[in-house]
C-alpha cells in the first residue's frame, strides 16, 4: 500500500506541475484575437480538468492514509 501511495503522490505532483505550466503559459497568450481567445479557453478547460484529477488523486491518498493509520 505504501507503493501505491507513493505512486499517487508522484501523480499528484505531476498534475500540480502541469497546472502551473499551463497557468504560466496563459500569461504569454494574447486573447484579443479569435484564435488566441479559443486557445485561452482550451487551456482553461485543461486546467479545470487537471484540478479535478488532482482532487481525485488527493482523495485516494487520503483514503490510503486512513487505511494505513488503522493498521
Amino acid at each position: 500500500m505504501y507503493r501505491d501511495r507513493e505512486k499517487l503522490v508522484r501523480t499528484y505532483e505531476g498534475l500540480k506541475n502541469d497546472i502551473q505550466t499551463y497557468e504560466n503559459n496563459l500569461g504569454f497568450l494574447n486573447s484579443s484575437s479569435k484564435k488566441g481567445n479559443s486557445l485561452v479557453s482550451e487551456i482553461n478547460r485543461k486546467i479545470e480538468r487537471l484540478k479535478a484529477d488532482m482532487e481525485l488523486v488527493q482523495k485516494k491518498i487520503a483514503a490510503i492514509d486512513e487505511a494505513l493509520s488503522k493498521e
